[in-house]
């Protein structure tokens, strides 16, 4: 289903609506009272253009959930893993017509702790940010950009960021440390993301690193 004329009914009437109330600003009192009239009407099919908006989209609304287990391996030698957590939900939305990715939500997840110099260390590993994403209905070729901050346990390591592109395809860390190819989404949901990056900032930084992501998103957004 596609909401265009939807879309574009709603764009008309705040355009419509705006412009009335400009134009109140500069009318004379005797102009006043006709052009709040029409300020009301204007309003009034505001309101059930954006119900009928509302209403398109959610027949073209996708709310799933990816339920994966997440690796990470890096080149920093004391810290090379890989590190595995399972059981990782991650809320997603899809939308449109034809249908997008539009949100990705990774909860703050911490891998096993592992020695350091200093002692045990424990990272926690969330999102502080996304960037474009990318979800193609007929093949389940998918990319997720994210922002990942590493905060570690032991103080004096300074916290790490990471930006990456999960992605269904072949992945390359920066330098090459690192390889792997990903799995497009299937008609059941089943899913490999694979990211290559470098970190940034803390006792991580400058280090490469590989993300991978198996599960399987359900209800399956190919279907």
């Amino acid at each position: 289903m596609n909401c265009d004329e939807e879309q574009s009914r709603v764009n008309d009437l705040t355009e419509e609506v705006q412009t009335l109330q400009d134009s109140l600003e500069d009318a004379i009192p005797s102009q006043k009272p006709h052009i709040i009239a029409r300020i009301d009407a204007a309003q009034a099919k505001l309101g059930v253009a954006r119900a009928d908006l509302e209403h398109c989209l959610a027949g073209t609304r996708l709310r799933a959930v990816l339920t994966a287990s997440v690796e990470l391996q890096t080149s920093n030698e004391q810290a090379r893993g890989p590190f595995h957590v399972d059981d990782v939900a991650m809320p997603m939305l899809f939308e449109g017509d034809p249908l997008r990715l539009v949100s990705v939500s990774l909860p703050p997840i911490q891998p096993p702790p592992f020695p350091v110099p200093l002692g045990s260390n424990t990272t926690t590993i969330s999102q502080s940010g996304t960037g474009g994403s990318t979800f193609e209905r007929d093949t389940g070729r998918t990319i997720i950009s994210v922002f990942l901050h590493f905060h570690h346990s032991i103080a004096i390591a300074g916290d790490s960021d990471l930006s990456v592109a999960l992605t269904t395809e072949e992945t390359h860390s920066p330098g090459n440390e690192f390889h792997a190819v990903g799995s497009r989404v299937d008609a059941s949901g089943n899913v490999r993301l694979v990211a290559g990056g470098k970190f940034e900032g803390g006792f991580l930084g400058g280090y490469a690193c590989l993300i991978t992501v198996r599960g399987r998103i359900d209800p399956s957004p190919r279907v």
